[in-house]
Formats: C-alpha cells, sequence, structure tokens
C-alpha cells in the first residue's frame, strides 16, 4: 500500500514475490490492444471518467429502450441505469463486461462509469481495456476486504492473475479447471429480453358484484330498539337536568318543579303493544299476565 502522497505501484505479494499488475503489464498479456496517445496516456474514456460529465443524453439514446431514463439522486444528478431498461444487445454487452471486465456481485444496473463504458464501447470508441482492468484490481486490492469466508462475488480476472503468475516464475498448486457455459440464445431469452409487464386478471379483474343489503330486522325487535333508545335517550336528559339544577340550586337559582322536570324529559309514555302470535307473554316477561303493579300505593 502507497503511504500518504506516494504514487501507487500496482504491484502485490503472491508467495512471497511481487507481482505487478500496472497496465502496461495487463496491455502485453492482451496483445498490445491499445497504443498511448497523448501526454497523459488517456483514452476517451479515461478523460471522460476522469471529468465526470457525461453525455446522458446521447447515452440515454443509444443505450435505453424507448420512454426509459437514467435513475436519479436527490439533487437530480444521473445515479445509475436498470438493466431491464437496456436494449437487448446492450444487455449482451453489459453481461460482457460484467463477467470479464468489471464483475460485480449483481448485474441489475449499471452506475454511471460502467454505463460510460457500456456507451463507449456500443458506440465503437477506442478504450484502453488494460487500465480499466487494472484500476479495478487497484480498487479490489485496496478494498481491504479480509473476510473471504463469504466472496460477493467471484474471484476477478482469474484467468489474467495465472497468467501474469507464471510470467513471473511464481510457483502454484495445481489447477483446477472450470468450464463456463455457452451464452446461446437460450441464455439471452431468460437473461436479457425485457421482461413483459403481468397480463391483467381476467381484464383488470371483473368488478365486484355489490354487496348485498343487510338482514332484515324482525319489527318487533326493531320497535324494542327504538323504545330503548328512547329511554335512553330521556335518561340522558334527565342526568343533564338534574346536573343543571343541582347546578343551579347552588347559585341559589331556581330548582325545576316536577311537571317541568317531566315535560323537560320526555319519557316515552307507554310500552309498544304487539298483536297476536308475536308471544306477548313471552316478551314482556314478569307481568305479562296482567297490568303492572303500581310502584306507589
Amino acid at each position: 500500500m502507497p503511504i500518504e502522497d506516494e504514487p501507487y505501484s500496482f504491484t502485490t505479494m503472491v508467495r512471497g514475490r511481487a507481482l505487478g499488475f500496472d497496465r502496461d503489464a495487463i496491455n502485453e498479456y492482451l496483445g498490445n490492444p491499445y497504443q498511448l496517445q497523448g501526454d497523459d496516456g488517456l483514452c476517451p474514456y479515461g478523460h471522460a471518467l476522469a471529468r465526470g460529465n457525461w453525455n446522458v443524453q446521447a447515452m440515454t439514446k443509444k443505450l435505453l429502450m424507448p420512454g426509459c431514463t437514467f435513475r436519479c439522486n436527490r439533487a437530480n444528478q444521473p445515479l445509475k441505469v436498470m438493466r431491464d431498461d437496456m436494449k437487448v444487445k446492450v444487455q449482451l454487452v453489459l453481461l460482457f463486461i460484467y463477467y470479464n471486465l468489471l464483475p460485480r456481485s449483481h448485474f441489475s444496473d449499471a452506475p454511471m462509469n460502467i454505463a460510460g463504458l457500456l456507451y463507449m464501447v456500443t458506440a465503437g470508441t477506442d478504450v484502453d481495456i488494460a487500465r480499466v482492468i487494472s484500476n479495478e484490481m487497484k480498487a479490489i486490492a485496496c478494498s481491504g476486504v479480509i473476510d473471504f469466508s463469504r466472496p460477493k462475488c467471484p474471484l476477478a480476472y482469474p484467468a489474467l492473475i495465472m497468467e501474469l503468475i507464471k510470467k513471473e516464475r511464481i510457483p502454484i498448486p495445481p489447477l483446477v479447471h472450470e468450464h463456463l457455459g455457452v451464452i446461446d440464445d437460450r441464455h439471452v431469452v431468460r437473461h436479457c429480453k425485457a421482461k413483459q409487464p403481468e397480463q391483467q386478471q381476467l381484464e383488470q379483474e371483473q368488478q365486484a358484484p355489490p354487496h348485498p343489503a343487510g338482514p332484515s330486522i324482525d319489527p318487533t325487535l326493531q320497535t324494542w330498539f327504538y323504545h330503548t333508545w328512547d329511554q335512553n335517550a330521556a335518561n340522558y336528559r334527565a342526568m343533564t337536568a338534574l346536573h343543571e339544577s343541582m347546578y343551579q340550586l347552588h347559585l341559589q337559582g331556581p330548582v325545576m318543579n316536577p311537571p317541568d322536570f317531566h315535560a323537560h324529559n320526555n319519557w316515552p309514555r307507554d310500552r309498544p303493544q304487539f298483536g297476536e302470535g308475536v308471544g306477548t307473554s313471552a316478551g314482556a316477561g314478569v307481568g305479562a299476565d296482567g297490568d303492572d303493579d303500581d310502584v306507589d300505593n
């Protein structure tokens, strides 16, 4: 690791020996596909990445399906683009980038740096791939991840790392080969096709039938309910009047006489009467066989 302002050495230790993974070493391994140009040695993608001013309008037209846009942050700055919003061919290029150039733990979206690389590649612009890989390996080496029991993504650049180790003649254990799958039409249909929206259920779901009207109430019970409610209302008025009278008495005011008190409360006079078949004896309870006993003799 560099100390303070020292430049990064792009060197790591493998089995006690230094192994360089700088841009020139990787470019040589790739067959020198890109020749440095200019004083800074940056390709067009490197310049755009350093400035950070992406041509979002051109990228949207080139990469995304009609009607789709970049996802923005709270400051309305472009943040990323979803893979499902990309054109099918662009999704294939994105998968190639994720599997070979910039490994990631998930492929559902592309941040601006990867979206910019995707735009440059699909537009046919020259890209210094060796520098892209070298900077990515630097980011991995500087990430400080020490718990490898649950890796978040596959090992990045295994073939490149092994070739660099062989070139430095560093002893390595026996190789373990793994066969990679083929990207065919079936793979494209599964991973790259635009997902169709879910079909509406039975033409936007048939309208539910109106709720049936509430069950009819027996007229006898309804009459009793009304009588009880009237009784409760009268009790409320009586208690209110009693409280008001006591309050007025406290203020040396007049107290309501009994006739005015009864007129104010307006209690129901008589119980409701029911005809034959209603069961007056069962419904009336005590006193159903005759007149109610007088309270005051």
